[in-house]
């Protein structure tokens, strides 16, 4: 299974709510209609920042996540975007997104497993993490899925409803490189502000030995998209 996601930032003068009125009734319908190999599509439309002082104004306002078969799934899709269909739904975006502000990469899930559901109940945030200086992307991932995943799943329940990371793998948009090594994903029944919890000190030294801090960035979204993964 390969998972693709993809930052995509308004036009101007076009509203979030024009966005996601546009992409829910017109862009989601047909891209599923004409492509079989998505076995798995969800949007997350940017809300807001979800708590200080990692919350910012990011440079985009959707994240699409899509699932599919495998690399051969992938050239189908780049071949459907240079069909008419492709091309014409292409053009429509245009008036709602911009085309040059598109940014796609591959990425590797690591799924804690802690909801019975991929898609549970309650407010859902993404965390974008680079690694500290002189870390590889093997180290780094070490650290996060035997030491600090297991801490935040731990301290953080029963709050924590899901958690997910995605490790950054290949950029498909030519001339550009993510400026982090992972997507966390997390849901949680309510918001809450981590460096006044109780505890959470133990946590903030251990992300200092693995994880840049200064590069930590937040954003609430709100999740649409398939309730359960579709297998091919």
């Amino acid at each position: 299974m390969l998972k693709v996601t993809t930052l995509l930032t308004r036009a101007a003068e076009v509203t979030r709510e024009d966005v996601r009125e546009y992409y829910e009734t017109s862009y989601v319908p047909t891209l599923r209609a004409a492509l079989p190999e998505l076995t798995r599509y969800v949007r997350n439309y940017v809300v807001g920042a979800s708590f200080l002082p990692w919350g910012w104004d990011p440079d985009f306002d959707l994240v699409t996540q899509m699932w599919l078969s495998g690399p051969e799934a992938l050239a189908a899709m780049s071949a459907f975007e240079r069909t008419p269909t492709g091309r014409r739904l292409a053009d429509d975006a245009a008036a709602y997104l911009e085309a040059s502000a598109v940014r796609t990469f591959t990425v590797e899930e690591c799924d804690s497993g802690i909801a019975p559901s991929p898609t549970p109940v309650g407010a859902k945030a993404l965390l974008f993490v680079a690694r500290r200086d002189l870390l590889t992307v093997e180290q780094f991932r070490l650290h996060y899925e035997t030491g600090h995943a297991v801490l935040v799943s731990k301290m953080m329940a029963p709050n924590l409803l899901k958690y997910v990371r995605n490790y950054v793998g290949e950029s498909l948009t030519p001339g550009w490189s993510p400026n982090f090594d992972t997507l966390t994903e997390f849901w949680v029944a309510q918001m809450f502000g981590r460096e006044g919890e109780p505890g959470f000190q133990y946590l903030i030294r251990d992300e200092e030995q693995f994880m840049d801090r200064s590069s930590f960035r937040v954003v609430r979204v709100e999740e649409i998209g398939d309730t359960e993964r579709i297998t091919a």
